[in-house]
């Protein structure tokens, strides 16, 4: 990340909260410029990450926090995983919760 933009990240375990415009769902929004810098669009900060950090976003793939926060940006809690996937592990921290068990979170799967 760019040093003069580490005011908008906060340290928290190891979490990399971003602590700037944060959307109503609760993922970080970041102001990126277009090519010719003519405007700029917002865009969630935590795909921005894994894309600058890891790589591309696959075609259909969201991202997911392994860690459960969606204000977290940092690459190490952050996997590529198809909507399907997501919404499984969704479902499973949802039925945890509910049950007062143990939050559920998912180690980062490493590429073959």
């Amino acid at each position: 990340m760019n040093s003069t933009k580490t005011h908008n990240i906060q340290l928290k375990d190891d979490c990399w909260i971003w602590t700037a415009k944060i959307n109503e769902k609760g993922y970080g929004l970041l102001d990126v410029r277009n090519e010719t810098k003519t405007h700029s669009i917002n865009k969630r900060a935590h795909r921005v990450s894994y894309e600058v950090f890891i790589e591309p976003i696959p075609d259909g793939h969201e991202i997911d926090h392994a860690c459960c926060n969606r204000a977290c940006i940092n690459p190490a809690h952050l996997e590529a995983v198809t909507k399907k996937v997501n919404i499984k592990r969704r479902d499973v921290r949802r039925q945890k919760m509910k049950d007062g068990s143990e939050l559920v979170t998912y180690a980062k799967q490493k590429k073959p």
